[in-house]
């Protein structure tokens, strides 16, 4: 009976790389945390540090998605709540899980949309900003020239 390393290799990867993904935008057995620091008494433990079976990436600085593999024998669906919480904890939008042949689309081209989309509202917003600044910076002398006259009273 595969395993989840074998759904990993045998499955999941073929995937990635038909859906244009590639080895420099995925990160494999990717570990996140250090583990947990429990205190009992006066005596301290780690527990298990956090791993995502794969987080892919848009940049070699900007992650954007965690991928949960399960062995054949478990439901996709059973890897679903860990990735979401990988996701919350990393700052991601998407998480999926997978097993075998059931797996969610691993689609570059929608999350890629996605983010250029959100750089350009994010260019709109600094365009916005550079231009009131430059309009305060013109109202400036004329609104403390008048303020020292005491014209603003």
């Amino acid at each position: 009976m595969p395993n989840e390393a074998d759904t990993c290799r045998r499955y999941v990867l073929p995937k990635f790389y038909a859906a244009g993904w590639t080895d420099d935008q995925i990160s494999e057995q990717k570990t996140f945390t250090d583990g947990k620091i429990v205190v009992a008494g006066n005596k301290a433990t780690r527990q298990k540090p956090k791993r995502a079976d794969y987080i892919l990436n848009y940049t070699r600085d900007l992650m954007i998605s965690v991928v949960e593999a399960k062995a054949t024998y478990k439901s996709a669906g059973d890897g679903l709540q860990q990735a979401m919480d990988y996701a919350q904890t990393l700052g991601l939008k998407f998480a999926y899980s997978t097993r075998r042949k059931k797996y969610a689309r691993f689609s570059l081209k929608q999350i890629v949309s996605y983010i250029d989309n959100l750089c350009a509202k994010i260019s709109t917003f600094i365009k916005i900003q550079n231009n009131t600044k430059v309009e305060l910076d013109l109202l400036l002398p004329s609104i403390l020239a008048r303020a020292f006259n005491g014209d603003l009273l």
